[in-house]
């Protein structure tokens, strides 16, 4: 071999080593870049779906180099932190028109290079947002309270949406003793009326009854508390306080609950019970707290209380299990 050829022989020895080191330098360094190995990591736990009103979100930190204690920086999405910022977990108070409810948590003292990090979702299952959607209406009678004004674990019982079915107004006619009626507000204001010509509010001289006691008991929402109105002036008329039912009189506004109070539970029961929409709904809102969508008076009797009185039927209905 000459001296040439020689020459070129060790030239292309040396390149494909200075190659072959070149390239394993860079394959080492890719798959293990300074530090990546000993990052600490992040991760959140959470439960897989909520029905509740609060949820609980866990922090897992596996340390590596920082020998610090973690500092946490916790943001929810779907929620309000209740309790917990700036430790492990968080307690977190479920907006109830979320459907998901996301926590993210964030090491602040974490080295930049490494993943400061990570979160989890839960979903809320159960309650349609539009019970809850904003509603702005100049036109909004001053009697009532829209759906946003709910406070957190409360719904609206709105006459804007299907839960206006609960409503004392709503046409869901049932059968109560014997009769027909077209709604429980027709029920409740038929009371006021006189039961037949011998009753002593048919009897009093100077008054005008507008409709019929059965006339009543067919008419329902505004209609009927209008009827309720003109007879309640009758009442004032004839400084009486008391309604009727099946003969009997009973106080209208009593201190403490009385018949006229266990009559309306009686009759709200019935039409649960016989309108399965009206069931379904009243269902649906499974832990809410129910809130009427008027302005009540501060002392009003437990009959008016409709809202109450549905919480406790809720209470006795089965709830189907999935």
């Amino acid at each position: 071999m000459s001296e040439y050829e020689w020459d070129m022989k060790q030239l292309l020895i040396s390149v494909v080593v200075v190659f072959t080191a070149l390239y394993s330098a860079q394959l080492s360094y890719s798959q293990n870049p300074p530090g990546i190995q000993d990052c600490p990591i992040v991760s959140v736990t959470c439960p897989d779906a909520t029905n509740n009103s609060t949820a609980t979100f866990i922090a897992n930190v596996t340390i590596g180099v920082p020998s610090d204690e973690p500092k946490y920086r916790w943001r929810v999405d779907g929620g309000t932190i209740a309790r917990g910022q700036g430790t492990d977990s968080i307690e977190v108070e479920v907006d109830r028109r979320a459907q998901v409810v996301t926590a993210t948590v964030e090491i602040l003292n974490f080295p930049k290079e490494c993943a400061r990090t990570a979160s989890c979702s839960i979903l809320h299952s159960g309650y349609p947002r539009h019970w809850w959607q904003p509603v702005y209406d100049s036109k909004k009678p001053a009697w009532e309270i829209l759906p946003q004004e709910a406070k957190p674990g409360e719904v609206i019982l709105s006459k804007r949406n299907e839960l206006g079915l609960l409503s004392n107004f709503a046409a869901t006619p049932f059968t109560f003793h014997g009769k027909r009626y077209a709604s429980l507000e027709g029920f409740w204001q038929a009371m006021l009326y006189p039961e037949g010509p011998r009753d002593p509010r048919a009897k009093f001289p100077g008054l005008e009854w507008k409709y019929t006691r059965d006339q009543v008991t067919q008419m329902t929402a505004f209609e009927a508390k209008r009827a309720g109105d003109l007879a309640e002036e009758n009442m004032w008329r004839m400084k009486i306080a008391w309604v009727s039912f099946e003969g009997r009189r009973f106080a209208y506004r009593p201190r403490q609950a009385g018949r006229h109070y266990r009559l309306i539970v009686a009759a709200t029961r019935a039409k649960v019970l016989q309108n399965p929409e009206v069931k379904k709904v009243l269902l649906a809102t499974r832990d809410l707290i129910l809130r009427p969508d008027h302005h009540q008076e501060s002392n009003a009797p437990a009959a008016w209380r409709y809202f109450e009185i549905l919480m406790n039927i809720r209470k006795e209905l089965p709830r189907s299990r999935k």
